[in-house]
Formats: C-alpha cells, structure tokens, sequence
C-alpha cells in the first residue's frame, strides 16, 4: 500500500506538477517543492510523539481517507482549476497537506506496523522482503507516472490514487493485524 498509493512518485515529480499547476519558474516551482520537503520533515517528527500511544490500523485507517479526500481535491482543482490564477496555491496547500498527512499519519505507521507484525526470529528477512516490494512498485510508479499523467490527465492521475486509498482503507481494516502492544517473540 504504500507505494500505491502513489506519494512518493508525487514527491518525486513536485517540480513538474507545480509547473503544471500554474507556477511560472522552475524556480518558484523548485522553491515550492523546497517548502513541501520541509512540511515532510516536519510530521515525520511529530510523529515521534504519538507513535507509541496510536492504534495502528486505526491510525493508517483514518490517515488513508485524509489522503484520499485530499487527491479527490487535488484531481477536482486540475479538473475545475486549471489556468486560473488561484490554481497553483491550491495545489500547493493541498500538497502541503497531502505530505503532511501522508508522513504524519500513514507512512511513519505503517513501517512501524511492518516491523511490528514480524516474529523476531524472521524480523530482518521480513523487513527486507516489504522494503525490496516497496522499491519495486516505487519503481514501477515512477516509470509509468508521466505516461499515466499523458494517458489520464493529472486529475485522472491524482483520482486514481484516491481510489486506491479508499481501496486501502478496506485492506487495513479488514487484514491488518493490530500491532500495538503485539510482540512477536519465541
């Protein structure tokens, strides 16, 4: 789920979908790329705060319909907003949140569910097998993300990934174990 859910091909296409969104220069693009890494750093942070009091599934859960709604607006605002001179900030904001809510309340979680739901004994190899799967769909996305942008039109794009939060959303409430207070030990 968490490369699916396509953020990080997002980040890692900022400046572009900044330009497209409306800002002038790669400059100011750039610079709001800049912006945006830093609200990632930042809930990555807070995150270390509530990390050890939060229900996990419960945490993923309501962090992946926060993600979710926010691609609805991301995708609605190149649908119904593109070329006006309003577009570009709100693609911003929605970015910011979209990082934000993605570090604070889903990704930081879910490596910790990952981790947590390994028996000690195969903790590593588990950990390994979810990264390389990880890296692979990262990949994957990062390949396809400009055709499907070409193919779909960003709000296509950004509709896709909502849905596929919504469809997450059912996996983490229906499959994922609870792993808080759960140590798998011999």
């Amino acid at each position: 789920i968490t490369q699916a859910i396509g953020m990080d091909t997002l980040f890692n296409y900022a400046p572009i979908i900044y330009e497209k969104a409306g800002f002038k220069t790669a400059t100011s693009a750039i610079a709001a790329t800049g912006l945006t890494n830093l609200v990632q750093v930042i809930a990555s942070g807070l995150i270390y705060f509530y990390i050890n009091e939060a229900q996990r599934k419960n945490f993923m859960a309501r962090g992946l319909i926060f993600l979710g709604i926010l691609l609805v607006l991301l995708a609605l605002s190149f649908w119904f907003l593109a070329g006006t001179s309003i577009h570009p900030w709100i693609v911003l904001i929605l970015l910011l949140f979209l990082t934000g809510a993605y570090n604070f309340a889903f990704i930081s979680v879910a490596w910790v569910a990952i981790a947590e739901i390994f028996h000690d004994s195969v903790r590593a190899e588990g950990l390994a097998i979810a990264t390389l799967v990880s890296y692979l769909f990262s990949v994957l996305l990062s390949q396809t993300y400009l055709n499907l942008w070409n193919i779909l039109g960003a709000g296509g794009v950004f509709f896709m990934f909502a849905l596929i939060c919504f469809a997450s959303v059912y996996f983490v409430v229906r499959w994922l174990v609870e792993t808080k207070e759960l140590h798998i030990t011999d």
